[in-house]
């Protein structure tokens, strides 16, 4: 997708979340995280001229929407090198909550923007789970071993 799509759609999202402010004085706080998780899904992460822009929209300074994000793991402020999505549907969601504890344990000991965690409602793959996408490629049927081969994958080379 090219800038201007990202632009464009980041530009809907403000402008729908700006109208749900009304004439209070700061949007709501459930209103102004799904914004910023809409502008994470868009760009991939939350892009500092999207916050600016955020900040108009919702009434909030930029300052505390950045505590605001630091509140949720799953909201990051830089790009990172890779995208892991945890399938949270009925069926993989009760079997991933140790394969993400685990994810979480682990993601934490690598370099500050090397991976950004989230969940996704269900991949359509039920039969296959738990599932765990990585980079758009989805694996199926993870466990505790398929966790540290993907921490694996991602840590540094050395040399």
């Amino acid at each position: 997708m090219d800038q201007n799509t990202l632009h464009e759609r980041f530009a809907e999202a403000a402008e729908y979340y700006a109208g749900r402010k009304g004439s209070r004085p700061t949007l709501e706080q459930e209103d102004t995280v799904a914004l910023l998780r809409e502008t994470q899904e868009i760009y991939g992460h939350i892009p500092p001229q999207a916050l600016e822009t955020i900040s108009i929209c919702t009434g909030y300074k930029v300052p505390l929407l950045e505590k605001l994000i630091r509140l949720y793991p799953s909201l990051k402020l830089g790009a990172a090198a890779h995208e892991i999505v945890v399938c949270s549907g009925g069926r993989c969601g009760a079997k991933n909550a140790a394969l993400m504890d685990r994810l979480k344990k682990g993601l934490a000991q690598l370099p500050e923007g090397t991976a950004v965690l989230r969940t996704q409602n269900c991949f359509k793959q039920c039969g296959k789970g738990p599932n765990i996408q990585v980079d758009g490629t989805l694996w199926n049927g993870c466990d505790a071993a398929a966790v540290d081969r993907i921490l694996e994958m991602l840590r540094p080379k050395k040399g």
